[in-house]
């Protein structure tokens, strides 16, 4: 009789790549680009996370909140844990395909004397939001703020707010030696989420940043101006 694990089973029904701690240490040592999400909530993450890991809880993630063309590791509390292989589920009926399950979740990390850390300011949740109409007083200061457009550049050239950047959330990373020059940054998407996601990826880079409360939608209820075109990109 073959026994089974619930982890394996679950990987075995669902057709998922199980990743063990060994290689997702090895993927952190060679610094191969993967991003490693926690699907736990909010709370369980500010109590301690795998270096490096971003936190969106199961019922929030999808698709278009995460970067394209990248190994996606998600992981959960432990080996009985189901929700990293739902997430996982959620994102391969997507059609996302380099999906993996770091199996035995952070308590085979902590088993197998890997570090783990409390969540920093930054990283268990995005600077406080900033508001349309705040966001609308600061932008009349000239040179004293930048904003970004995180969405897809299709996105951006239907309406996006004045005299701002265009860099999509898949292409961020790469501008974020160009950001570096800014003193106050903000990003904006139609899914908050998706700013989020922004904002943790900039603060895992050192650099602060905010999201406009509400997306872009939130510009537009106010009466704000809107631009077409393609604008301003890196």
């Amino acid at each position: 009789m073959v026994i089974m694990f619930p982890a394996l089973a679950a990987a075995t029904a669902y057709g998922q790549e199980l990743v063990l701690t060994e290689k997702l240490r090895k993927l952190q040592a060679d610094k191969d680009s993967f991003t490693l999400v926690d699907v736990r909530d909010t709370d369980e993450f500010q109590r301690r996370h795998i270096d490096g890991a971003i936190n969106l809880p199961k019922d929030t993630i999808r698709a278009d909140n995460l970067p394209k063309g990248v190994k996606i590791i998600l992981y959960c509390g432990d080996a009985r844990c189901s929700l990293s292989h739902a997430a996982a589920k959620t994102l391969m009926a997507a059609g996302v395909e380099n999906v993996g399950v770091l199996y035995g979740g952070i308590a085979q990390w902590e088993k197998s004397g890997y570090p783990v850390s409390p969540a920093s300011a930054e990283n268990a949740k995005p600077q406080g939001d900033i508001d349309a109409g705040e966001l609308q007083a600061r932008m009349q200061e000239s040179g004293a703020i930048v904003v970004v457009d995180v969405r897809p550049a299709k996105e951006f050239g239907a309406g996006h707010l004045p005299s701002t950047l265009s860099i999509p959330l898949e292409k961020l990373s790469k501008a974020v030696k160009t950001l570096r020059k800014s003193s106050e940054i903000v990003l904006y998407d139609r899914l908050p989420q998706r700013s989020k996601t922004a904002v943790r990826q900039l603060a895992e880079a050192g650099l602060a940043a905010r999201s406009l409360s509400g997306g872009i939608g939130a510009w537009a209820m106010k009466g704000y101006p809107l631009e077409a075109g393609a604008g301003k990109g890196l």
